[in-house]
């Protein structure tokens, strides 16, 4: 069976946002409301991973695509956080939230990292994303970088 680009690109999507609903419901299971004001210490990696096609009845690699790990980030109102983020692929990225003023800038390749501290002290679901556009050219980012996107959820205090 062959499916189209359009199509796999809005399937992907959907396991995505399926994936980040699960992931949102977990973490306030596992984080209840009682442990609120506590500092939350979480590694962050620019992540990889393959995209497999069927060609004459062998499994080949046809692309790849870049994440965040993880992608969705689930925190109390108040919390401290501590972020490290790194960058283990061969392109430059950045890591921003810009709803609390954080931008790593240029995190080298193969290692480059940051560690970002912070009070979650609003209320909401923020993204976060790659702030380093895609240049070839330059090593900078990777051609999905619009993909690279992950959410920061507070829950309410």
């Amino acid at each position: 069976m062959t499916i189209s680009k359009s199509t796999f690109y809005a399937l992907f999507g959907l396991v995505i946002v399926s994936l980040m609903v699960g992931g949102a419901a977990l973490a306030t299971v596992l984080y209840p409301a009682a442990q609120t004001g506590r500092t939350q210490h979480i590694k962050i990696i620019m992540g990889e991973g393959e995209v497999i096609a069927e060609v004459q009845g062998e499994d080949v690699v046809s692309g790849e695509y870049h994440r965040w790990e993880p992608n969705t980030i689930v925190v109390h109102q108040g919390d401290r956080v501590v972020l490290e983020i790194v960058n283990p692929r061969k392109a430059i990225h950045s890591f921003a939230l810009p709803a609390f003023g954080i931008n790593t800038g240029p995190l080298e390749p193969r290692g480059g990292s940051a560690t970002i501290e912070f009070v979650a002290d609003e209320a909401g679901v923020f993204q976060f994303l790659c702030a380093t556009p895609h240049d070839h050219a330059l090593n900078q980012c990777d051609p999905d970088h619009d993909t690279m996107v992950g959410y920061f959820v507070v829950l309410q205090g």
